[in-house]
């Protein structure tokens, strides 16, 4: 478990990297490294939602097979189940 300072340190890195004039894909990049020196991951997926339909329209992964992508799509959006990414935004 990390320390409250080093979590402190971590939101302010993240702010200020959010403040820097960087593209979307970059900013999430930058977000992702910067979270995973705090919160060790062997994989991750970063990814925008469209606002009209919710579905993905980009994302900034590390570590996923193709595999893993395709069966969080088929989750995502064909099988019935809680917590959906669609759900999450609406809330």
């Amino acid at each position: 478990m990390s320390s409250p300072m080093v979590r402190r340190e971590t939101v302010r890195d993240i702010e200020a990297i959010c403040r820097l004039d960087l593209d979307s894909r970059i900013l999430r990049r930058r977000i992702a490294d910067r979270l995973t020196r705090l919160i060790p991951a062997n994989s991750y997926c970063f990814s925008t939602v469209d606002p009209m339909t919710l579905l993905t329209a980009d994302q900034v992964s590390a570590g996923l097979v193709p595999e893993a992508a395709a069966a969080a799509a088929y989750n995502e959006y064909l099988v019935d189940d809680v917590l959906k990414f669609a759900a999450l935004a609406r809330s």
